[in-house]
């Protein structure tokens, strides 16, 4: 019989949850905060947690660095109110960490359960939480913090901003490349401080981008649990100038996916070609509008010419089924580059304009 942990502070809800599982056939140990978990988890085998994010005494971010400090081979399910769209998509590839949004769908949750415990392909260990795994959560929570890593005899740093990465340093090295070395270590221990330095901010990289590139390394050296890299170098994948700007790019991104109506945003070159993209829906074709719309803001080029003016620099197309804002950095820009956002027919119209107004100069910052 296999056991679980379930930490929730809603004393209804978690009476409720427990009692379904214990009917599905688990052992359910059920608490209402992180730091009772903790002392479970320390003097009890678990096959499995579950745990909310907003907790008294200790969250669900610190308990899940707990786990991760203790071992960390536990599949993890972690349940909250805060979900995006972009939940399941991160999800593939944050290790034994499961998002699963409230209202849950007990359903949903039981397939989730059953899955995570099952050894797959005939396999006799279920991978457990990872750094990329609490780090993806961080990002999810839009956390500014620095996370000390500590893994054997190497110790490094990730820095995050609203839940963007903006450096690593390990040891002599810094950047890109030192962050990518860091999210490959699997056991490992982990503090999370508050706040991040301005100093420590040297890049700004898509967390998802990152991540990827972190499990294709991972891949290409066959690194197993607890098995850091003996140096940096020793990862033959390493990011290079365009990579980082193609990650720099996705980062941009993000600004937009709080915008209240957001469906796609995307930057691309004067030609037409998709540089970074990102759809909240699968049914938006960021392509085919962006292809489209490009072609219209260079004809509005052309036109606002003729009549005497200087190029464009934002147009917008409101539709009664949705609004397409694209906005150019300048013909006469170090990078010539144009951004488009899709909004629902309600969208926030203002705030999206003042974001691609905000973003503009980094862009081309980040591509000259």
């Amino acid at each position: 019989m296999a056991r679980l942990l379930v930490a929730e502070d809603d004393n209804s809800f978690r009476e409720s949850l427990a009692e379904a599982l214990r009917w599905d056939g688990y052992d359910v140990v059920a608490v209402d905060n992180g730091r009772d978990a903790v002392r479970a988890f320390s003097t009890q085998h678990f096959d499995l947690l579950l745990t909310d994010i907003k907790m008294p005494r200790l969250d669900g971010i610190g308990l899940l660095g707990e786990v991760l400090k203790q071992g960390g081979f536990l599949p993890c399910i972690v349940m909250t109110a805060y979900g995006t769209p972009d939940l399941e998509r991160r999800a593939a590839f944050s290790g034994g960490l499961v998002f699963v949004n409230k209202p849950i769908d007990l359903p949903l949750l039981r397939k989730n359960i059953q899955e995570l415990l099952a050894p797959e392909n005939g396999a006799s260990i279920v991978q457990g939480l990872t750094v990329a795994s609490l780090v993806q959560l961080l990002g999810i929570e839009r956390k500014t913090c620095r996370v000390k890593v500590h893994c054997g005899e190497r110790s490094g740093f990730l820095f995050l901003v609203d839940g963007n990465l903006v450096g690593a340093s390990l040891e002599n090295a810094e950047g890109l490349n030192a962050a990518l070395e860091i999210l490959t270590w699997d056991r490992a221990e982990i503090s999370i401080l508050a706040g991040c330095p301005q100093s420590a901010r040297s890049f700004q990289a898509s967390l998802d981008s990152v991540l990827l590139k972190a499990m294709q390394i991972m891949d290409e050296t066959g690194r197993t649990a607890g098995r850091p890299a003996t140096s940096i170098d020793a990862a033959p994948s390493r990011t290079t100038h365009e990579e980082e700007k193609a990650m720099a790019l996705e980062a941009f991104l993000d600004e937009f996916k709080g915008i209240n109506g957001y469906l796609a945003a995307g930057i691309m070159d004067a030609t037409g070609e998709m540089l970074a993209s990102h759809t909240a829906q699968a049914n938006v074709d960021l392509a085919a509008y962006g292809a489209v719309f490009n072609d219209i803001f260079r004809a509005g080029h052309e036109a606002s010419r003729k009549i005497g003016l200087d190029s464009c620099t934002m147009m917008t197309l409101n539709t009664p089924k949705g609004i397409v804002i694209m906005d150019c950095t300048g013909v006469d820009a170090a990078a010539h580059l144009h951004v488009i956002v899709v909004l629902q027919e309600n969208g926030n119209q203002a705030l999206a304009k003042m974001t691609l107004s905000k973003l503009a100069p980094k862009v081309v910052a980040a591509m000259s």
